[in-house]
């Protein structure tokens, strides 16, 4: 099976894909980005605070380059949909936001 190595973690909460309607339909980013942002929310854990998946990984999930990851997240920070909550130097935690509906077609 290809994707063990997504699927293994018991605590994760993954029963699919949902993007909501304000990423799905926001055109500021394009459809890798989004399932980037998805696959984020998806990893976020309450305890946490967000998501503390490496780079390592995400560049792996969406079979890019750590250059092009940077990239993305970058510009899912730019656009507001993404936030770094905090970063101890080791731990990275990023959590995702929703645009506000007005500012879906930006």
């Amino acid at each position: 099976m290809p994707y063990t190595h997504l699927t293994k973690n018991p605590s994760r909460k993954f029963e699919g894909v949902l993007i909501p309607l304000e990423i799905w339909l926001y055109s500021g980013i394009n459809a890798l980005e989004k399932s980037l942002w998805a696959e984020i929310e998806s990893l976020e854990d309450d305890k946490e605070g967000g998501c503390y998946a490496s780079n390592a990984y995400l560049c792996k999930f969406c079979a890019v380059e750590e250059r092009r990851l940077r990239q993305m997240i970058s510009n899912l920070k730019e656009k507001g949909l993404l936030t770094q909550v905090s970063f101890d130097g080791r731990k990275r935690i990023l959590k995702t936001l929703l645009p506000e509906y007005r500012d879906i077609k930006k």
